[in-house]
């Protein structure tokens, strides 16, 4: 009988197996990258059609200032949405570790989007200052305004926090891939 320990050799130097994918993470990732995607498309046709309505609203009825301010709040709405997506695209995860980088990259993404929230409620606010102090709407209408933009708020915070944890975990378990 031979000692042939070229087998074990090889057995107890090959790297560890990459741990199997887990399908839950994947589809989350591919349906927040799809989900995503949604929202900044429309979020950029919101940006243009106010871009579009206050170039109209300023030639058509000669309202430069609130037109004016249309087109800046647009135009800051989409610098925002744009900045808020980048990084935010997903490659295909193929290893655990790909898996876990895409859902890290998405929540980085989704805390950006609820900080660009932030920031635009903030423009919103003066934009609808702006309509108010020209226009002088109802009471009415600058309180569901008020109650609107406060709604966006709390729901920003919260998907700023879920955000937090979801980059949280995922480093987590980088980390325990990069452990094991």
């Amino acid at each position: 009988m031979t000692d042939d320990w070229s087998e074990l050799k090889t057995a107890w130097t090959a790297p560890a197996p990459e741990p199997p994918l887990d399908s839950g993470l994947i589809r989350s990732v591919r349906r927040r990258a799809w989900l995503g995607r949604l929202n900044f498309y429309a979020e950029v046709a919101a940006c243009l059609f106010a871009a579009a309505a206050g170039g109209w609203i300023a030639r058509q009825y000669g309202e430069w200032t609130v037109g004016v301010a249309a087109l800046l709040f647009a135009t800051f709405s989409l610098a925002l949405s744009v900045w808020a997506r980048t990084g935010a695209e997903t490659v295909a995860a193929e290893t655990p570790r790909q898996a876990l980088e895409a859902a890290l990259a998405q929540a980085r993404s989704g805390l950006r989007w609820a900080r660009a929230g932030y920031w635009v409620g903030a423009a919103a606010i003066v934009f609808v200052g702006v309509v108010g102090l020209e226009q002088r709407p109802p009471p009415g209408l600058l309180l569901l305004m008020a109650v609107f933009l406060g709604a966006c708020f709390i729901l920003y915070a919260r998907h700023a926090r879920s955000a937090r944890r979801r980059m949280e975990a995922h480093q987590a378990a980088l980390d325990a891939l990069d452990q094991s």
